[in-house]
């Protein structure tokens, strides 16, 4: 696992345990992301990718 990608998910942890809906609700949407992009092999795929996950974590920021 790359480490940018492992950095990601821990941001979604961290941000989850203070979120509305609970950590539990995060983990399974998140853990449906990463499913839905671990096809991804090249560089510039995969940045794009935590790209949109670093925004989402922007976001669940904003909710709380």
């Amino acid at each position: 696992m790359r480490a940018i990608v492992r950095d990601l998910y821990k941001r979604f942890i961290t941000v989850g345990r203070d979120y509305p809906k609970g950590l539990q609700y995060i983990r399974e949407k998140a853990k449906v992301g990463f499913m839905a992009n671990k096809h991804l092999s090249s560089d510039e795929d995969i940045n794009r990718a935590v790209g949109r996950g670093r925004y989402m974590v922007k976001e669940m920021i904003g909710v709380i």
